[in-house]
């Protein structure tokens, strides 16, 4: 499990890029040579060469960027009105249940968490066995105004300003700590550093008396 106060990049593209370089000579040569066979060519420029890598690289790119962007990310607001998680795509059609959007993500989707206060099983329960769970692979991000369209303009997140978004365990009678959640978060067994929890405040657990 990885909980990180301020934003974090997920791509790893200088690996990428650099296994895209080291195939681009092996590929034009590959290329020219069936180029040169087939017009009954023995020599070929630097110029056309340039072009052919050029080329390939941008094909490749092209092919990363469409990887990168069957990534799906769900919405979550305290206003949202979608009962469904799964189709919770925007901040338009966002759904209030965190938990149902962790649940339904894949590996490296992300969840996008606008400010409000969230509590395991939703905002009307009193059951203190229930908790939030992460999920291995899954960013799960709050702090969100709920109008923006890249993480990057998620507003500020620091010790002196703190996150909008609060996970809370103030279930049943409220501001009463004796009948709040016994874990606000309990992750399963085998969470990996895959999992990431960016941009909230966990508040009010309670694990006095028996569980």
């Amino acid at each position: 499990m990885t909980v990180q106060p301020d934003n974090r990049s997920l791509n790893s593209f200088p690996l990428v890029s650099l296994s895209v370089w080291v195939s681009l000579p092996f590929a034009n040569n590959l290329i020219l040579s069936r180029f040169s066979s087939f017009y009954g060519m023995t020599h070929y420029s630097p110029f056309l060469y340039r072009q052919l890598t050029r080329n390939l690289l941008v094909f490749l790119l092209l092919l990363i960027s469409l990887t990168v962007s069957g990534q799906t990310i769900r919405y979550v607001s305290t206003t949202g009105t979608n009962t469904n998680p799964a189709s919770a795509t925007s901040w338009a059609t966002s759904t209030t249940n965190l938990q149902g959007a962790i649940a339904v993500s894949s590996v490296n989707d992300q969840v996008w968490v606008a400010g409000g206060t969230y509590k395991p099983g939703g905002n009307g329960h009193s059951n203190r066995s229930l908790s939030f769970a992460m999920k291995n692979g899954l960013a799960i991000y709050g702090g969100f105004a709920g109008t923006e369209a890249t993480l990057g303009q998620r507003p500020t997140i620091n010790p002196t300003t703190p996150s909008a978004t609060t996970l809370s365990g103030d279930v049943g009678i409220l501001d009463n700590p004796t009948d709040n959640s016994f874990h606000v978060i309990s992750n399963p067994a085998g969470l990996t550093t895959t999992a990431l929890l960016n941009g909230f405040v966990i508040a009010n657990g309670n694990t006095s008396g028996v569980y």
